[in-house]
């Protein structure tokens, strides 16, 4: 199990704190947490898509709440025309009114909150709630979910194989508390072994599908 394997290589390698230090759960839980989203803002490993629901003449949409990056917007479905980005300084070159009213076909983020974005033209027509229909399609790299407890996996769509690996990412974290000698080495291990994993884990997703929602980031 992960957590277990952390413990056991950041206290001793029996897990006993022979060597003077033993570190607790409580004290790995909020970064096993921080861990996995370091890991996928860094990898974009966990990606999801959502539907927004567009209405008549309203420019302003929240993201989803787990949305840690947009990757894609299209219109009208997943497979609809792509909503491209642009900003309001671009638009005003373009000479454009804002206020024109159509299906939508640029998106832009500047000017408003980090979960926000804003479509142009406004949509002409409300989106139906229960399709995909006249609404914005959004991929995005998603949050994983809250390593909560100790006996808990990771959130289900990181891959299994790099699971063996989390531990390293861990005491990457928790091994600088320490300046006894061992700890130093095992974290010049841990440290090269996760850049190996992130690494690896980097090239696997560049290998997957763009219809699986692994375009390039």
């Amino acid at each position: 199990m992960v957590v277990d394997d952390t413990l056991r290589f950041c206290n001793d390698f029996k897990g006993t704190g022979a060597d003077g230090v033993t570190w607790t759960w409580a004290e790995v839980k909020g970064r096993a947490s921080q861990l996995l989203i370091d890991l996928v803002r860094k990898t974009g490993c966990l990606r999801a898509t959502a539907t927004i629901i567009l209405a008549v003449g309203t420019t302003v949409y929240n993201l989803p709440a787990d949305c840690i990056r947009p990757l894609r917007f299209t219109f009208d479905g997943f497979d609809g025309t792509l909503v491209l980005p642009r900003t309001i300084s671009e638009l005003d070159l373009q000479g454009v009114e804002l206020s024109t009213s159509g299906d939508p076909y640029y998106f832009m983020r500047d000017t408003l909150g980090p979960s926000q974005i804003a479509v142009y033209p406004k949509p002409q027509t409300a989106g139906d709630p229960a399709t995909e229909e006249g609404n914005v399609i959004v991929t995005y790299v998603c949050a994983p979910a809250t390593w909560a407890t100790a006996g808990n996996y990771p959130d289900a769509g990181i891959p299994e194989w790099i699971h063996k690996d989390l531990k390293y990412g861990l005491a990457e974290m928790i091994l600088p508390m320490s300046d006894k000698p061992l700890h130093i080495m095992k974290l010049d291990r841990a440290r090269k072994k996760w850049a190996k994993a992130i690494a690896d884990l980097q090239g696997w997703i560049e290998h997957q599908s763009p219809m699986k929602g692994f375009e390039p980031i």
